[in-house]
């Protein structure tokens, strides 16, 4: 009987050592190939150089064959200036490493994508907007930029994926098309992943999914050993 037990022991030890690399190449798995759900990057623009204000920011977290939602978020303040200015553009740029540019040094990046969307301030009711002023007064003395600001979402893509893997891109450009007197509270560009497939099923079946996936996994362990 103590022969028996030390056995089963021994194998239940095995067992349980053979569980702990599946479950460390699981939560592996789970942080590189499953993306981000929401993220947002920030953009500093540059003035004095060039006719626009443009920035420039590193991506490191898109996945390849992922489909992206892409938008540009502008914060810009309710200015004379920015509502006489009217109608103006906003390019956005993903540049990828070009495999030839050890042969042309003046042009280093590709872009995988390009887009352009106009923009405009939304018009306000000069009395509604003083009435709203009134009747917000402590947050406009308290919070003046912010009472001030107007946000807008452009949306640059929809369900958006890069293939192959060398095709993603590592940068981006973004050009506020609006002239040097274009006054900007701050710019990001958010990517919302859109799961699908298998990606979707281990984020929306977390619990299940790591079940299935990890016990499969020591399933084939035990076989093979």
């Amino acid at each position: 009987v103590l022969k028996a037990a030390t056995g089963t022991a021994l194998v239940v030890f095995g067992a349980v050592l053979l569980y702990i690399p599946t479950v460390i190449l699981y939560i592996i798995m789970y942080y590189r190939y499953l993306p981000e759900l929401v993220t947002t990057v920030p953009v500093y623009l540059q003035y004095g150089v060039g006719p626009n204000p443009f920035g420039i920011a590193s991506l490191d977290h898109l996945h390849a064959f992922q489909p992206y939602d892409i938008s540009v978020l502008l914060t810009l303040p309710r200015s004379p200036a920015n509502l006489e200015r009217g109608n103006f553009m906003v390019a956005l740029h993903l540049l990828t490493p070009d495999p030839s540019a050890s042969s042309s040094p003046n042009l280093p990046y590709i872009p995988p994508h390009t887009a352009a969307r106009p923009a405009i301030l939304p018009y306000a009711d000069p009395l509604a907007s003083l009435a709203a002023r009134l009747l917000l007064l402590p947050y406009h003395v308290l919070f003046p930029a912010r009472a001030s600001a107007a946000r807008l979402a452009l949306p640059m893509a929809e369900a958006l994926a890069f293939a192959p893997r060398r095709a993603v891109p590592r940068s981006l450009l973004l050009e506020v098309q609006g002239g040097q007197a274009l006054q900007v509270y701050e710019v990001s560009v958010r990517f919302v992943a859109r799961l699908r497939g298998l990606r979707w099923l281990v984020y929306r079946w977390r619990v299940a999914a790591f079940v299935l996936i990890t016990g499969g996994m020591w399933v084939a362990e035990v076989v093979v050993l």
